[in-house]
């Protein structure tokens, strides 16, 4: 019984040890907790203290450091490539250029400009140039100095030019045909001189005189190179074509047709046809049929004969029986290569009875 008691009683002693030894842990390790809790409460507090603080001027003088420090005109880097285009502040528009190395707008000066609107194409706006247009000429008109400066300039250019065309092209276009005037009298002193390259220059005003090319000095002239000239023959023929019969009596109008005859009977195929067209021009109607009769035969070239027909449309070559006949002989021959066209010719300009119409459709 003592026994008993004994054990027990060591066996309550053991227990309350242990239940003291697991008290005292348990507050231990909540000590612990508590103190790493503090720890990172207060590192947490401190952090939004010094996250929220205001600035001081310490601080300012940090940042103003830091700032300092950096390149702020430096981009920054980006993997995107950006493409230049004419927006951009290093494009340099070059009518701006022109100018702004220029201090003032003289007809040169506004001619280039002109030129340079024209030769961007679809980059130029059609606003801007109708301007400069419009200030150019407006200048022309209102200074008799500047036109004078422009013809001089344009003296001086080769007639193949693009810049001596632009001259022509706007000195045309002046109001009360100024510049057709100031043109015709470059043109007469260009008719004054024998060399091939005043005589193109001269045929080239010429042909751009509007109604001074009726100007009886530059038919004169007109005469002279299409009777005289000897080095080129395609200068004869552009002062052929520009020849106006009119203003001719019947000795120079026959002296035409020799010099035309002579040419015809040299001539190659290529210009044969431009020398019969000119040929019909100074004949008189019974020499056009002669030459429509002649020409029309299958003889000669294609070009040829369609000249023959155009004159027939135009009127300048007789609609008589005897080139009548001749049609009717082409229309009704498959073989000719002129077939269809004398066909239509008939129909449209002829008077034809049923059975000549039975006869060019068989």
């Amino acid at each position: 019984m003592t026994k008993s008691k004994n054990k027990a009683t060591k066996w309550q002693s053991k227990s309350t040890t242990l239940t003291l030894m697991a008290l005292a842990f348990l507050c231990g390790y909540s000590t612990a907790l508590l103190d790493v809790f503090d720890s990172f409460t207060g590192e947490v507090e401190s952090y939004e203290v010094k996250k929220i603080q205001p600035l001081t001027s310490t601080n300012h003088e940090k940042l103003d450091t830091r700032l300092a420090n950096k390149n702020l005109n430096e981009p920054p880097e980006s993997k995107v490539k950006v493409i230049p285009n004419h927006t951009n502040e290093s494009f340099v528009n070059p009518v701006e250029a022109h100018f702004q190395s220029s201090d003032s707008y003289d007809a040169i000066s506004m001619l280039n400009k002109v030129i340079i609107l024209s030769e961007m194409g679809n980059y130029a706006d059609q606003g801007e140039i109708a301007e400069a247009l419009d200030s150019f000429k407006n200048l022309l008109v209102t200074s008799a100095d500047e036109q004078a400066n422009l013809i001089d300039h344009m003296r001086t250019l080769s007639f193949e030019s693009k810049e001596f065309h632009h001259i022509v092209s706007i000195l045309q276009e002046l109001p009360e045909h100024q510049g057709s005037l100031a043109l015709t009298s470059v043109a007469l002193e260009l008719s004054q001189n024998d060399d091939i390259k005043s005589q193109e220059q001269f045929l080239l005003l010429a042909a751009n005189l509007n109604n001074n090319i009726e100007n009886p000095r530059i038919q004169t002239a007109l005469a002279d190179i299409a009777i005289y000239a000897e080095d080129s023959e395609h200068i004869v023929l552009d002062a052929l074509t520009l020849l106006k019969p009119f203003h001719m009596d019947n000795y120079e109008k026959e002296q035409m047709l020799t010099r035309i005859n002579n040419l015809l009977a040299t001539s190659n195929t290529t210009n044969r046809s431009q020398l019969i067209n000119n040929a019909l021009k100074f004949s008189n109607n019974e020499e056009r049929e002669h030459m429509a009769s002649q020409f029309i035969d299958s003889n000669y070239d294609i070009e040829t004969r369609h000249e023959i027909l155009s004159g027939l449309h135009t009127g300048i070559v007789p609609r008589s029986n005897q080139i009548k006949e001749l049609l009717l002989n082409i229309a009704s021959n498959q073989s000719d290569p002129l077939n269809q066209a004398a066909q239509s010719t008939l129909k449209e300009l002829f008077y034809i009875t049923y059975q000549e119409y039975k006869q060019i459709k068989n």
